[in-house]
């Protein structure tokens, strides 16, 4: 095999696993921003996050299975124990 075109084929691939790796990154990166956001809705002293509507936006929008990618990112920061979950409201 041509040296060069086995050179041009591990760049491309490498290219490729980055960019999904971004993609990857940045839908957990959503999600984490949805989990922040809270509603306070009157009558309950229970708020809405926009974590579960981040989540399926993020399911919808990203290309392949990189949506799911970046939910089981975000399940294994969380594991971690980086503080991504929504917290208590004050």
């Amino acid at each position: 095999m041509n040296t060069r075109v086995l050179v041009r084929s591990m760049v491309t691939a490498s290219g490729q696993l980055l960019c999904s790796a971004a993609v990857a990154i940045a839908v957990a990166s959503a999600i984490v921003v949805g989990a922040k956001l809270r509603i306070h809705l009157p009558g309950t002293p229970v708020p809405i996050t926009l974590q579960i509507f981040t989540l399926f936006v993020a399911a919808a929008l990203a290309p392949g299975n990189l949506g799911i990618a970046g939910a089981a990112l975000y399940v294994v920061a969380a594991t971690v124990g980086l503080p991504v979950i929504a917290g208590p409201s004050v």
